[in-house]
């Protein structure tokens, strides 16, 4: 028999994470849809409905146009967000369980989500706060560089910003599964991605990608207020299964095929 050698250890291979996330939604379609529909597709279609109905209240001249349009986004990023991250959370201890041999339930998953929303919801603006800064960053920058450039500049330099922020999303099912806070749970999801961010992100972008060219090949079925939030439900469904599979999967590579035991014989 040849054994490996101790120098050498397993890289993280996004083409088996792929094939998990294929494989839970496959056999939990069902689940799957109910939770993206819920959590995914319902908060962004009655968002883009809030949002004509605000575009069409603003052209009263009579109104304070302006301050209608900046109530109205305020109001729809906290209402999108916390479903949005509950709803991650439910798919990640959904679909580890699945990875792990368990059969996954609804209602365990949810009261377990929302067990664990706080440090859910803390990564989440964590994420979402640390690239909106790098946002304002880029369009600091690109506003001295000449027209010409401009695009593909602040793409170049707002891509670093992508990658840390999908490999600090794993500290959502890191949360899920080992219980920990929100900080220590991004400590935790960094430690595990040191060496694959740029495959993780290679990967969503490849599988977003795919999905945005579907939705455009089918977009004189649907409207606009339909056709994004079917897209967002979709994409998000996958993001969470996907950052689900690639957590299992970095955590055998980092901590040995038997961490998934060790943690089931003390939760």
């Amino acid at each position: 028999m040849v054994e490996a050698s101790p120098g050498l250890r397993e890289r993280f291979h996004p083409g088996k994470a792929v094939a998990k996330a294929a494989s839970f939604i496959g056999q939990n379609l069902a689940l799957s849809l109910v939770v993206g529909g819920l959590c995914f597709y319902l908060p962004v279609f009655l968002l883009e409905l809030l949002r004509e109905a605000t575009e069409v209240v603003a052209t009263d001249p009579g109104l304070p146009a302006v301050l209608i349009t900046a109530i109205v986004a305020s109001l729809t990023r906290l209402l999108v967000i916390a479903p949005i991250f509950f709803g991650m959370a439910l798919l990640s201890k959904a679909a580890a369980g699945f990875f792990y041999g368990d059969r996954p339930s609804i209602g365990a998953c949810a009261r377990a989500a929302l067990r664990r929303l706080s440090s859910v919801l803390g990564v989440g603006i964590v994420i979402v706060l640390g690239l909106f800064l790098a946002r304002q960053a880029v369009l600091g920058i690109i506003l001295k560089i000449p027209p010409p450039g401009v695009e593909i500049v602040s793409v170049l330099l707002f891509m670093p910003f992508l990658v840390i922020g999908l490999a600090t999303a794993i500290a959502i099912p890191v949360a899920m599964q080992e219980e920990l806070g929100t900080l220590a749970s991004i400590w935790r999801a960094r430690a595990l991605t040191r060496e694959a961010s740029l495959p993780i992100f290679g990967m969503v972008l490849v599988v977003v990608a795919m999905l945005v060219l579907v939705l455009l090949t089918t977009s004189h079925v649907l409207t606009p207020v339909e056709a994004f939030p079917v897209l967002s439900m979709i994409t998000w469904m996958l993001i969470s299964t996907l950052l689900t599979a690639t957590y299992v999967e970095l955590r055998r590579i980092e901590d040995g095929p038997g961490a998934d035991e060790l943690v089931d014989v003390f939760s």
